[in-house]
């Protein structure tokens, strides 16, 4: 047997295996491919990457993340918390565009964030386009600067209702409620 065996005896006698030799020409191949591939790719791509700027409406910011909407998490305290660790975008809890279940303290909590730093982004669900525009404009007397509707929701209370994802099913109801808001 010649001393380029794949052997286990091979290996603990330091003899040369093609094991190795598969092991450190592709990882030397790989590294070199990737490493020219991004190094050309991001030349003149990545500084363009970092200057552009996310606009929303007249908001704009090189951030690209955004803190999503998350029921018992993106609370008042979170963003906060957020913000002080550098993120920009940050949206609050859902709420839903039925003010008379406003009242409960859950729901008013939700809806505190005029003294906040901007942006201040609130998402907004529902089915109905009047009822969606009238949350939005009390939301705007609240302090929110960004209106985000609602529509991947999966939750069976929301979807129910003909909100959330559902809202996805109704090309023409989608249609209404944009043009309501």
């Amino acid at each position: 047997m010649s001393g380029h065996s794949l052997t286990s005896s091979a290996l603990r006698n330091g003899e040369p295996c093609y094991r190795n030799f598969y092991e450190n020409h592709y990882k030397n191949h790989y590294k070199n491919h990737y490493k020219n591939h991004y190094k050309n790719h991001y030349k003149n791509g990545y500084k363009n990457y970092i200057e552009r700027q996310m606009k929303i409406g007249q908001y704009e910011h090189p951030s690209q993340v955004i803190v999503a909407p998350m029921a018992g998490v993106t609370d008042q305290p979170f963003r906060n918390l957020c913000r002080e660790l550098g993120a920009t975008w940050l949206v609050s809890e859902m709420v839903t565009s039925d003010q008379t279940l406003w009242h409960t303290p859950k729901s008013r909590n939700r809806l505190r964030f005029s003294d906040e730093a901007g942006p201040r982004w609130i998402q907004i669900a529902g089915g109905d386009p009047q009822m969606l525009a009238n949350a939005a404009q009390v939301n705007e007397g609240f302090g929110a600067e960004i209106i985000d509707i609602n529509m991947g929701c999966p939750a069976k209370k929301v979807c129910k209702k003909a909100a959330g994802s559902a809202l996805l099913k109704d090309e023409k109801l989608v249609a209404q409620i944009l043009e309501a808001v």
